[in-house]
């Protein structure tokens, strides 16, 4: 990759409105609109600015609605190979986890059987670990991660909004932590952009739409379960 400018990325960041702390401890609005964004992602050198795109095409909610699930998996295996090792691929195959564990609740909710070890059905970490545990309500991760037993109650009540709530707040604590190790660099601008969809989705949030939403995928099956990845 080439040198970063830390100056240059300095002015970026300060330019931009800092984002709250907690994701729902106050009203919340867009702190600035995705045209004055991209105004200061204008900064960023071309290397960079095509890393971010490929980035928010693979992590950002809005990106993956409408796309065919192999298409989703190649632009995600493609950035995975692209990444060197550091702080970058490690908050993108967080995210990846994250997405893979909520699509095999998912998937276990609507009683599918484990994926296959050959399936390319998302790309996680964890993939081997939940086909071993798959018929176990946590996968036995539940003492790294207790939220999941959270989340499996959300998904075996249909509370669609609960469940929402949840995983942007696991996201967005995550993010807060990664911020606190990086400043003003590009990995500070990666997740400013990345903590600004996460207001963008709340914002757009419509309760009623997403119950429809979970309430058809449960009766109909798999077919467009991609489209509830987090």
């Amino acid at each position: 990759m080439t040198t970063q400018q830390p100056f240059q990325y300095i002015l970026l960041l300060a330019s931009l409105p800092s984002h709250p702390l907690r994701l729902f401890d106050s009203e919340l609005s867009q702190p600035v609109s995705r045209l004055q964004l991209e105004r200061r992602l204008a900064w960023l050198t071309p290397e960079h600015a095509d890393l971010l795109a490929r980035i928010e095409a693979v992590l950002h909610w809005s990106r993956l609605n409408d796309q065919e699930e192999a298409a989703v998996m190649r632009k995600t295996q493609g950035l995975i190979a692209h990444l060197p090792e550091g702080p970058l691929r490690e908050l993108v195959t967080w995210r990846l986890d994250l997405r893979g564990l909520i699509a095999a609740l998912r998937r276990r909710h609507l009683d599918y059987p484990p994926p296959g070890p050959h399936d390319a059905w998302n790309v996680s970490r964890w993939n081997a670990y939940i086909r071993l545990h798959w018929q176990t309500p946590d996968f036995a991760l539940g003492s790294q991660m207790p939220w999941l037993n959270t989340v499996w109650q959300h998904l075996q009540n249909g509370e669609a909004l609960a469940l929402e709530k949840l995983l942007l707040t696991l996201t967005w604590s995550y993010y807060v932590r990664i911020t606190e190790r990086h400043a003003y660099d590009f990995v500070a601008v990666v997740i400013y952009v990345l903590r600004w969809d996460i207001l963008q989705r709340w914002a757009h949030y419509d309760a009623q739409k997403a119950q429809t939403r979970f309430d058809h995928l449960v009766e109909c099956g798999l077919g467009e379960y991609a489209k509830l990845f987090s």
